[in-house]
Parts: C-alpha cells; structure tokens; sequence
C-alpha cells in the first residue's frame, strides 16, 4: 500500500471498530482492493 491507501484504509478501520464491525481490518483491506480496482459499484 502506498501512503494514501494507508491513510484511507486506517480511517475506515477505525471508524469500522468504532460501529463494532467484527472484522474492521479485513472488510478495510477489501474496499483498499476495491479501490485499487477503480470499482464503482457502492451500496
């Protein structure tokens, strides 16, 4: 990951464990992928 995929995924993490996702880190990890995708489906 490059600074700003850090910084992103960071922030999601933490907002993730803030709501009491069970997987924070996991589901971070599959948006920087989705991200990296340029994949523009959202729901």
């Amino acid at each position: 990951m490059n600074g700003a995929e850090i910084d992103t995924f960071m922030l999601r993490e933490a907002g993730f464990k803030a709501k009491g996702v069970a997987d924070a880190e996991a589901l971070a990890d599959t948006l920087v992928i989705r991200d990296r995708e340029l994949d523009d489906r959202w729901f």
